[in-house]
């Protein structure tokens, strides 16, 4: 089956994914989540930037068929194997995790049963004394010290992180990228040329339940 016919992805932008947002904006993308995964027939992959995030919106999220599981901060391999087993053999598991972390990269997620990755923007490395140090460097330098050091780093979590779903010839799902940041330069820049298939990124805009809906009715 040709990539195209085993991948949606659908950028949501009427919501932000900004720290100064989350009040206003994270009880929107929690209904907005719950409403993808009521379309989801398998296992789902939601991945975020911190696990203070991942807190707040499982606290949101509406119940609904999937039974939530949560990577925690200090998860040793042996936790983080039982919560892989657990989507084994399933078809209703959502499991929250963060972005370049330990479930989300260097995972084999073969015979998962994900149907579904949802990204909760554009997971940006925090901006400590070290990263920082690194954004003036490379601005004195080259002038793109922000895009270079936070903006790459991040939109590289994000595609290894979409990288979970197909593993195999016969996988297919849906990818919903959450924020409006995707629509904007260096975000958008930075959007695989696959997932494009020859548009632009607004042609990716779409609502994540009508589209998950229309993806896995067509299957």
């Amino acid at each position: 089956t040709p990539p195209g016919d085993r991948l949606r992805v659908v950028i949501e932008p009427r919501v932000s994914t900004r720290h100064a947002d989350r009040g206003r904006q994270e009880p929107r993308i929690a209904r907005s989540l719950a409403g993808l995964l009521a379309e989801v027939p398998g296992n789902a992959l939601v991945l975020v930037s911190s696990f203070a995030k991942l807190e707040r919106l499982l606290a949101l999220l509406p119940a609904g068929r999937h039974v939530t599981l949560r990577q925690h901060p200090n998860d040793s391999e042996a936790e983080r194997a039982r919560s892989l087993d657990q989507l084994r053999g399933r078809d209703d598991v959502a499991l929250f995790a963060i972005a370049g972390g330990a479930l989300a990269e260097g995972v084999d997620t073969a015979g998962l049963g994900l149907n579904a990755v949802a990204v909760v923007g554009p997971c940006l490395p925090s901006l400590d004394a070290r990263t920082q140090l690194l954004v003036e460097h490379l601005d004195e330098h080259a002038g793109d010290g922000f895009d270079m050091a936070v903006a790459l780093p991040g939109m590289t979590r994000v595609i290894q992180s979409v990288g979970r779903l197909l593993r195999r010839d016969e996988d297919r799902g849906v990818v919903v990228l959450y924020g409006g940041r995707f629509l904007r330069s260096p975000y958008r820049d930075w959007l695989p040329e696959a997932w494009l298939d020859g548009g632009l990124a607004e042609d990716l805009v779409d609502d994540p339940a009508e589209a998950a809906r229309a993806f896995f009715d067509g299957s």
